[in-house]
């Protein structure tokens, strides 16, 4: 991905580091242990930063196995990160 992006290449991603995040904090995994692989994943795209962020809504999730009560948590935690990544200069 990296070296497209080098050559001017456009690349879209269906996941970025804030699908770690929302499905970490959705299983409950420890928040340094989150932290920790946020900076790693971080530290892989070294100042690499998308040129736009798009936060798409459902009201139902495409994945099978998320029930309707997990989903709701997850677009809610989704909602939270964009607001947040918002404020420090994501383009959302």
């Amino acid at each position: 991905i990296l070296p497209a992006i080098e050559q001017g290449d456009i690349v879209i991603l269906d996941r970025f580091w804030w699908s770690t995040v929302v499905y970490g904090q959705l299983n409950n995994v420890n928040t340094d242990v989150l932290a920790r692989l946020i900076k790693v994943e971080q530290c892989c795209w070294g100042k690499t930063r998308p040129k736009k962020v798009f936060h798409f809504k459902r009201s139902t999730s495409l994945k099978k196995d998320l029930n309707n009560e997990d989903w709701n948590v997850v677009s809610a935690l989704y909602d939270k990160l964009a607001i947040t990544k918002k404020k420090c200069g994501f383009d959302c």
